[in-house]
């Protein structure tokens, strides 16, 4: 013999054997609750719902508790969790066909999902809430978002919440890593790198910041100075027998790749 019913849940919690358990209540009065109901799930996904409120007048606030399917089954109840209005209304909308998971705080729970228009996805986590009551907000949220909205511009997104940033994107082939506040950057495309920032090389104890392109080339030329200088010779033009013949090559070269990579650090 199986009763079905749709009751609301008020008092989730583990039960002695380690087996989820929730108190749900159908009739409305003050100390209504029914014995706990074994909490099932669907296979490969598993969660625990929050507790249920009561209103004033002892009735589950029906906005306030989540809903559960129950049946009775010989000697023994059963649960299975469904919706919680307190979490469903502070999601986002969906499309048709879309599919979502979310859970976390009453005040704004996490969510990922599968957008059923475009089939894009996305993951967000609120956090550094102002309080620990049910209407308390978020600071910060760190995101996922895998974009296929757009052929040719498909893209994915990570982003922290504290503002650092890795995106790749299809439309250049790049992938760009941004400090915090976006004023450091690594572009990496089919054209080269971009590093936009000071740029360290080596341990910071005793490293030192990369020079951009101009000024290596200064500091390149300073060098041919000084060694035109020392061993007396002027060149260009070309005399023969130069001691510095041999280095004008990887020089020039060093400093034309440089300028037309455009491989910067600022």
């Amino acid at each position: 013999m199986q009763d079905w019913d749709l009751q609301a849940g008020i008092k989730v919690s583990y039960g002695d054997d380690g087996i989820p358990q929730v108190q749900p209540d159908s009739y409305g009065e003050e100390q209504a609750g029914l014995s706990p109901h074994e909490l099932h799930h669907f296979s490969g996904f598993f969660g625990i719902p929050h507790d249920g409120t009561r209103g004033a007048n002892g009735v589950p606030d029906p906005t306030k508790c989540g809903k559960f399917l129950t049946f009775r089954q010989n000697e023994d109840n059963h649960a299975f969790p469904l919706g919680d209005l307190r979490l469903v209304l502070k999601v986002p909308v969906m499309e048709l066909g879309s599919a979502m998971m979310y859970g976390g705080r009453k005040a704004l729970p996490a969510f990922q999902f599968i957008d059923g228009k475009t089939g894009s996805y996305q993951l967000y986590i609120p956090y550094s809430f102002s309080s620990e009551s049910d209407t308390a907000t978020p600071a910060k949220a760190m995101t996922i978002g895998v974009n296929v909205r757009e052929a040719g511009k498909e893209s994915i997104e990570i982003v922290h919440g504290e503002g650092m940033c890795i995106t790749m994107a299809a439309e250049d082939k790049s992938i760009t890593i941004k400090n915090a506040d976006g004023t450091a950057f690594v572009v990496v495309n089919a054209d080269g790198i971009v590093c936009n920032g000071t740029t360290i090389l080596g341990a910071p104890a005793g490293s030192v910041p990369l020079a951009n392109g101009d000024t290596v080339e200064a500091i390149i030329n300073q060098l041919l100075l000084a060694l035109r200088a020392t061993f007396k010779v002027c060149l260009p033009p070309k005399v023969p027998g130069d001691v510095l013949e041999p280095l004008l090559l990887p020089l020039t070269l060093l400093m034309m790749n440089l300028k037309t990579k455009n491989v910067t650090a600022t």
